[in-house]
């Protein structure tokens, strides 16, 4: 799994550079980077199904009830730059890590052929989700709304005796822009991230689970602005 997390950060950073240099030879390519704080909205955990074996059947096809959860905090970071010859189309990338709770809370499955009768106890679950995303802005001199779209490589740690996950995910935003000087912005933004996550060795040594995760998260922060016209 940390292979396959590497790679998967290798391939969007690679994206995310050629993205990036497009237009960045051109005179005065407008750059940014930024920091955010906030909080995450999670969902419950969702469509959640069982991974491996117990008492060497197979848990495939066993289903388990939502997990719930509570609101926590978020913190990021961002890179983008937009065009000189299309100044409202730009790319970023973000880098967001958020940490919330899972409740504690009867967690049973029932499958074709197990039927597992648990339990979670509250604990904290962490993402760290890299994006690269198209973005889109009204280029405007003091107020600048804007919103984005791109994939995500979600990197989720759900369960504190089960693996971290790291799975392909989108990512949404909007937001809006206000200068407080010429190359320093004020924003706030609100993020949703949708992917999937899975656990291995979860609920035993040879059971685990997998299921969907999703995401609101309302941001607030400072962003410095470089060659701006």
């Amino acid at each position: 799994m940390p292979h396959l997390m590497r790679n998967h950060n290798a391939w969007l950073i690679g994206v995310l550079l050629m993205g990036l240099y497009a237009g960045g030879s051109e005179a005065r390519a407008e750059w940014y980077v930024g920091g955010d704080i906030g909080g995450v909205f999670p969902n419950s955990l969702s469509n959640i199904e069982g991974t491996g074996t117990a008492l060497g059947l197979p848990a495939a096809g066993t289903r388990f009830n939502d997990l719930k959860t509570s609101a926590g905090t978020s913190i990021g970071l961002k890179v983008g730059h937009y065009f000189p010859s299309i100044p409202w189309l730009g790319v970023e990338g973000n880098l967001q890590a958020s940490f919330f709770k899972i409740k504690g809370q009867v967690f049973n499955g029932t499958g074709p052929a197990l039927i597992v009768t648990s339990a979670t106890t509250e604990g904290t679950a962490r993402v760290y989700a890299p994006s690269l995303n198209l973005m889109v802005r009204y280029p405007g001199e003091r107020f600048q709304p804007y919103a984005g779209v791109g994939p995500a490589l979600a990197i989720i740690k759900t369960f504190d005796d089960g693996s971290t996950s790291a799975n392909v995910g989108l990512n949404l935003m909007a937001g809006m822009r206000f200068f407080l000087k010429h190359d320093l912005s004020l924003f706030t933004e609100y993020q949703y991230l949708r992917t999937t996550f899975e656990s291995d060795q979860a609920l035993s040594s040879t059971l685990g689970v997998k299921g969907d995760y999703s995401a609101s998260h309302l941001l607030v922060g400072l962003a410095w602005h470089f060659e701006r016209k």
